[in-house]
């Protein structure tokens, strides 16, 4: 069983090649943000809070994520892998789930970083907004979401490569490069 992190800005492609590694490869693609969507569309406390937060470019508490994160490992049946996109985006998120998959007897197994400059991911969220209408693609938001990003999960990035080797990725290629890279980078 792999497990596989994949990492980078808002707007990289985390989402993009995370589904193609589950519909291509086989992994359970695990999204926070699809988790945490799924709770506001149930209109469930977690998701009204998440709303709120998101309003404000800010994310989930740390214990609410990997609750939710670990609750959905736990009811999968999947034996090949997880592939984990947006997730983890603090140092505790890093801690719990490393522990979490070591104890579990399966541990992760490789962090992919995909780098964007700032100005890629402005465009593509922008694209993305007139897509998908995601509440979190707002203009306004995008530099406070880059900056939470760079506050935050680039510790992130840090944790893992005293640890592990992180793998990084040229995320301004078209979407299919990418993917050959991925998958050549975890074979």
């Amino acid at each position: 069983m792999k497990n596989i992190i994949l990492i980078g800005l808002p707007g990289s492609g985390k989402g993009t090649q995370s589904k193609k590694l589950s519909e291509e490869l086989g992994y359970q693609h695990i999204s926070t943000g699809d988790l945490i969507r799924e709770e506001q569309a149930n209109g469930t406390a977690i998701g009204d809070l998440a709303t709120r937060l998101a309003n404000q470019g800010n994310f989930l508490p740390d214990d609410i994520v990997t609750t939710l994160v670990k609750q959905k490992i736990i009811d999968s049946d999947n034996n090949i892998g997880f592939v984990f996109d947006g997730y983890p985006r603090t140092i505790d998120q890093a801690k719990s789930l490393d522990e979490f998959l070591y104890n579990r007897r399966t541990p992760l197994t490789c962090v992919v970083n995909i780098v964007v400059s700032d100005f890629v991911v402005k465009d593509r969220i922008l694209q993305r907004a007139k897509k998908e209408n995601r509440p979190d693609d707002k203009e306004e938001l995008i530099p406070v979401r880059i900056q939470n990003y760079k506050n935050k999960t680039s510790a992130v990035i840090d944790y893992f490569r005293n640890r592990k080797s992180i793998i990084e990725i040229n995320g301004e290629k078209n979407e299919d490069e990418v993917f050959v890279d991925i998958q050549n980078a975890i074979d």
